[in-house]
């Protein structure tokens, strides 16, 4: 535990996946498999970006990170910088 207060830590490998229909599982194209969750979320921002580009919106996509029990897996909090001295 640690990486989201008192939530268990997420375990890959970690799946980017399309969702095109009603169910997340069934319906849905996997497009990669990570080790690290920061990579599947750059997967994620990069698709998110190049299909903005290309005319969709933003908030009709349907990207999601899954972990290896197939559970929607939450972007992590950046960590919090204290300011400079």
């Amino acid at each position: 535990m640690s990486w989201l207060s008192g939530v268990e830590s997420p375990t890959g490998p970690f799946r980017v996946i399309e969702r095109w229909g009603p169910n997340l599982i069934r319906h849905s194209t996997v497009l990669g498999t990570y080790h690290t969750l920061a990579a599947a979320f750059e997967h994620v921002d990069q698709r998110v970006t190049t299909a903005v580009a290309a005319g969709a919106i933003a908030e009709a996509l349907q990207f999601f990170v899954v972990d290896a029990e197939w559970q929607k897996v939450q972007r992590p909090k950046p960590a919090k910088t204290s300011p400079a001295a």
